[in-house]
């Protein structure tokens, strides 16, 4: 490696980078980072400030707005509650004046008779405009001449219609439906046209709401929103019960259409482009202009003729009604379950977009008045400062980037002009390193203007000068190395014994001829085994393996049946001089073993030749020396006969003869 891959990979985690890009590397975290660092610190800072600011302004006016947003829906609904409370008392005066008239002995004024008819269905009805209200006796009961003295004896409540419809600009009509089904309506329609025969009228909503069991107080009750059979569309109506003792005699019925209600909350003063939405106590929809479809996800009731289709009740769709149809776990149940709960409060809610909600409540009707603001009205003022702050943040970024672009290519031209002049002379020094790397000698060392590099060059020349004579050095050792190896070698090809050598991991890598010839294996067979397969070959050239297999010990002696019939004896040597033992006293694994083979099959069978010898001649020396013994003492205890005492010298003499010469033979 060069040595200015070796100065920049020093200062580099990759290696071989240009001296350009490590110089550039050098600026850049030295100096850029930092200060790149307090820019974008800056920067920062300005936009959290920024931030931090916009969302304190943000929240003050959040609370300003619904400070003021349900201020609005209280007063408000004061507003339209006042509107329902005259509505009221005009239905309380009609549920007096009706139970007045109609249960008078003497009525104080008849209709004109003749503008009656019976239909071919049985509906009595008027057949023409007085300028008093219109007659519909349905017919689900026969109407007989009772009933007709009770629809002329109607006649007496137009005045109190006409006073109570000119009263107030709300009602669109008035009327008076009996237990029978009879029906007096104030101004005048074709009823003909706009009922249906046979109507049951009691089973309707405007009706049956304000019953014994529906409103035991016998107070005037608003319905919810339904359709008018009269044909006005959708409507709400101040309902109130008239009595004949216990006798539910009749319900008179002040209409309010939604189109009037409608505009009444159309012309509500709500800041920041806001809307109103009135509901009814079950949460129908009495009034929704319509910018408020998409917020509420519903139609408009919109307001039609409906002519001949009115046999029971029609009461406004759950479609309609905010309680029953908002999504479940939606934002909308949440606002729609907190406006049931409360009867006046605040909240905000993504109605198809973020939207501030008020309401309160009408306790005249116990109908809500909503107030829905869009929130980005609220805070599009606060908004357009933050965005032109941003703006301005964003120039300042951007004229930021400009400027270190502009630096950096400066400061880039600059690296790569100190590159040069420091990797000129570093390309002289790596000549220098090649030429004391070739071995040739150094015919002059340049001269540089950095004294660090002077200094380097001139360590390179020492550094070939002593290199020199290190490899001289070297060459002689190696010589002497190489010899001694020769020397060792021979030693060892020649033993007449068998040697293993095992390098640090227990690996056979020397075997010598004389081994190869003791156990038959070729010496390639033995290299690179490990020393478990040492013993497993030795094994299985001897008669019980099982007593080789268990364990050896340094000294032991090793009986082998192949390829002939051998005795080894087996000496381990520990040939490095620092063993190093484990925490359990084996041997660590690093340790270099000769192991030491010697045929000692010759020496085995002399001694045992010995001692076959030694036994036997115990055996022939002990039988004639028995016989001298023996008749040796019979000689001198005299107790053998005269007669047979010359056969018995005779007889010692021989054995004695005898004995000689097998000493002699031995």
């Amino acid at each position: 490696m060069k040595l200015t891959s070796l100065l920049t990979t020093k200062f580099s985690k990759d290696k071989n980078i240009p001296l350009v890009l490590w110089i550039w590397r050098s600026y850049f975290r030295t100096s850029l980072i930092p200060l790149l660092c307090v820019e974008v610190a800056l920067v920062v800072i300005y936009f959290l400030s920024n931030s931090i600011s916009n969302s304190a302004n943000v929240e003050a006016l959040r609370q300003l707005a619904e400070d003021e947003a349900k201020q609005v829906s209280i007063l408000e609904a004061k507003g339209i509650g006042r509107q329902l409370e005259s509505i009221s008392q005009a239905t309380t005066f009609l549920q007096i004046q009706t139970g007045q008239i109609m249960g008078a002995d003497k009525a104080l004024q008849m209709d004109d008779p003749t503008r009656f008819a019976y239909s071919k269905e049985g509906v009595f009805y008027t057949s023409r405009d007085n300028g008093g209200g219109a007659v519909f006796y349905s017919g689900v009961f026969p109407v007989g001449e009772a009933e007709r003295q009770k629809a002329y004896r109607s006649a007496g409540l137009d005045p109190a219609y006409m006073g109570i419809k000119q009263s107030n600009a709300l009602i669109v009509q008035v009327y008076y439906n009996t237990f029978d089904s009879l029906n007096r309506i104030y101004p005048y329609i074709d009823v003909i046209s706009a009922y249906t025969p046979k109507m049951d009228i009691p089973t309707f909503n405007f009706y049956y709401e304000a019953d014994a069991k529906h409103n035991p107080k016998r107070k005037v009750v608003w319905t919810d929103v339904y359709k008018d059979p009269a044909g006005q569309g959708w409507m709400t109506s101040a309902i109130a019960p008239v009595y004949s003792g216990k006798k539910l005699e009749g319900v008179v019925g002040v209409d309010v259409t939604v189109d009037t209600i409608v505009s009444e909350v159309l012309d509500l003063k709500i800041p920041w482009q806001g809307y109103g939405l009135l509901i009814s106590r079950e949460g129908n929809i009495i009034a929704m202009p319509k910018v408020g479809t998409q917020d509420w996800g519903k139609k408009e009731l919109v307001t039609k003729k409906i002519v001949g289709e009115n046999t029971k009740d029609t009461l406004a769709p759950v479609d309609f009604n905010i309680y029953k149809s908002a999504t479940k776990g939606s934002s909308a149940q949440a606002l729609a379950e907190e406006i049931r709960k409360q009867d006046s409060g605040v909240m905000s809610a993504n109605l198809g977009g973020k939207r501030l909600v008020s309401w309160s409540l009408i306790p005249e009707t116990g109908w809500k008045l909503i107030i829905t603001i869009p929130e980005d009205n609220i805070f599009s003022s606060v908004q357009t400062l933050s965005q032109r702050l941003d703006r301005f943040a964003w120039l300042m970024v951007f004229g930021l980037l400009i400027f270190y672009f502009i630096f950096f290519s400066v400061l880039y031209r600059q690296a790569r002009k100190m590159s040069k002049s420091i990797s000129e002379p570093l390309e002289q020094i790596d000549a220098m390193v090649e030429t004391v790397a070739a071995g040739k000698e150094l015919q002059k060392v340049p001269e540089f203007s950095v004294s660090e590099l002077s200094s380097t060059a001139q360590g390179v020349k020492h550094m070939g000068l002593l290199l020199d004579k290190a490899s001289n050095l070297r060459q002689q050792a190696e010589a002497e190395l190489k010899s001694r190896s020769q020397q060792l070698q021979s030693v060892f090809d020649l033993s007449p014994d068998g040697l293993i050598l095992t390098d640090e991991g227990g690996r056979v890598v020397l075997v010598n001829p004389a081994l190869c010839s003791m156990t038959g294996i070729k010496a390639d067979e033995w290299l690179l085994n490990e020393s478990a397969v040492i013993w497993q070959k030795l094994a299985h050239l001897t008669a019980t393996p099982e007593q080789l297999l268990l364990g050896t010990e340094q000294n032991f002696r090793l009986e082998l049946e192949r390829p002939r019939k051998r005795v080894l004896s087996c000496q381990i040597l520990n040939v490095t001089d620092n063993i190093a033992n484990d925490p359990n006293g084996k041997e660590d694994a690093g340790t270099i073993h000769l192991i030491y083979l010697r045929d000692i099959t010759r020496d085995d069978e002399v001694d045992q030749m010995k001692s076959e010898f030694i036994t036997t001649a115990a055996h022939e020396l002990r039988t004639p020396l028995t016989s001298v013994l023996g008749y040796s003492e019979l000689l001198m205890k005299d107790m053998i006969p005269q007669a047979l005492r010359e056969g018995a010298f005779e007889l010692v003499i021989g054995k004695t003869k005898l004995l000689i010469n097998i000493i002699n033979e031995m």
